[in-house]
């Protein structure tokens, strides 16, 4: 499919994307992508994607980083860490105006979830060591304002009306099944050497936490199709 977008005199470029098969499917290929700190480089190997014949791309997280810029290479905008709403946007909007990820958008469809510098630096369900709430606000408020904007830059179908449950998965026709886990937000205990957090090797303690847990062990379980392609952040 191609598709272009118009704004009063102002038309997009056009783009090409394409949609899921129903049926029976040809060999599939995947780009798999991370980690796009615009202070640190150029999004070289975006453009490489762009260019390379792949029928869907993943970006399993750290689509923007939240720090002021770890990188000397680009100066990020705005220049201070991201906490607001409008600081979130302002940060994707700079990556997004990038040609090489411009390009990458341009050319193939995306699935995308999120990870913890799309947020807060080692952000957990309840904070982030990266979030001092004397200087960034309540937890809360800064997890919607980040989550707000990810879905606004990178939108899914995401399951229900809870914009924190990005875990689902997609039926590939009749070759595979992507099955999106969240390991950052939905179930991740507090990170063990954290004050007060329970310890590495308490075995109550989780990543994806119960609901999700058995949704995707049923999804891995499900032999329907010959493959199971996982998606997660961390190992």
């Amino acid at each position: 499919w191609y598709y272009w977008f118009e704004a009063g005199a102002s038309r997009s470029p056009v783009g090409r994307t394409r949609t899921l098969p129903a049926g029976g499917t040809d060999p599939l290929r995947l780009a798999v992508v991370c980690c796009g700190d615009y202070s640190r480089g150029h999004f070289t190997a975006y453009r490489a994607v762009a260019e390379a014949d792949v029928d869907l791309v993943l970006h399993v997280g750290d689509y923007i980083y939240e720090t002021r810029g770890k990188g000397d290479v680009r100066q990020a905008e705005p220049d201070h860490e991201v906490v607001t709403l409008a600081d979130y946007r302002t940060r994707y909007a700079q990556s997004r105006a990038d040609p090489d990820l411009v390009a990458l958008h341009q050319r193939h469809p995306m699935v995308a979830v999120w990870d913890d510098h799309d947020i807060a630096d080692n952000a957990w369900r309840g904070g982030a060591k990266g979030h001092d709430p004397n200087a960034h606000g309540h937890w809360d408020d800064r997890l919607a304002a980040a989550t707000t904007a990810h879905h606004e830059w990178l939108p899914a179908r995401v399951p229900g009306d809870d914009p924190l449950r990005v875990w689902r998965s997609t039926a590939i026709g009749d070759l595979a099944e992507l099955v999106v886990l969240d390991t950052r937000i939905a179930g991740r205990d507090q990170q063990a050497d954290d004050e007060a957090a329970r310890p590495w090797d308490d075995p109550s303690r989780s990543l994806l936490g119960d609901e999700q847990r058995a949704w995707a062990h049923a999804r891995i379980r499900d032999r329907t199709r010959p493959w199971c392609l996982l998606v997660t952040q961390v190992v």
